[in-house]
């Protein structure tokens, strides 16, 4: 298995649903207010960004642009801007609009844990730290927990950290399906030493 797909299959899915909510909420609040120009153009709400021409996908960016630069506390248009730069794998942009949004809500679990991600590839001790910063807000935090064990496994080869994070993990969501393939990889990586 390769050593993101873990990691993304997991953050792809809890993503996948913070966007559609954020997404939804926007689109939400775009139908109660009064068309005006620009505006009137409703999508539909079961189109993602991804699914927009790239005319009007342009168009929904620059309105979360302007809405952040107008409002210097619009955590929502700051996370909504990370979210989609995330989900397009354009972590530098990413990064700045998560930092943003952590200088308004610097307790927010959801940023801590994807910006450690974004940091992931550049800077896994970075990554850690996030993950551990969303730990002390949250000691039960999934992604985080997961994130870890990942990040230790993979990105930084730290096997003994990996188990530790791992057997944290587990005690807290028995249940969850990926903790099998976790065991799984950490065991090749053992073979493998």
């Amino acid at each position: 298995m390769k050593k993101d797909a873990l990691l993304f299959i997991f953050a792809g899915f809890v993503l996948g649903s913070v966007i559609t909510f954020v997404v939804m909420k926007g689109i939400e609040s775009k139908n109660n207010s009064p068309a005006n120009g620009k505006q009137e153009q409703v999508q539909n709400k079961n189109q993602s960004s991804e699914q927009m021409d790239p005319t009007e996908h342009q168009s929904m960016m620059q309105q979360f642009i302007e809405s952040a630069k107008n409002d210097p506390k619009n955590i929502e248009a700051r996370i909504t801007l990370a979210n989609i730069y995330y989900d397009r794998g354009k972590f530098d942009e990413a990064i700045k609009w998560y930092e943003e949004s952590l200088a308004i809500d610097p307790k927010n679990t959801d940023v801590l844990v994807d910006l450690g991600v974004c940091y992931r590839e550049k800077d896994p001790k970075k990554s850690i730290e996030m993950f551990d910063k969303a730990l002390l807000i949250d000691p039960k935090k999934q992604q985080a927990l997961f994130n870890k064990v990942v990040v230790y496994l993979f990105d930084l080869k730290d096997i003994e950290k990996a188990k530790e994070s791992l057997k944290i993990l587990k005690e807290n969501y028995p249940d969850l399906k990926m903790i099998k393939e976790l065991e799984g990889e950490i065991k090749k990586a053992e073979e493998k030493k």
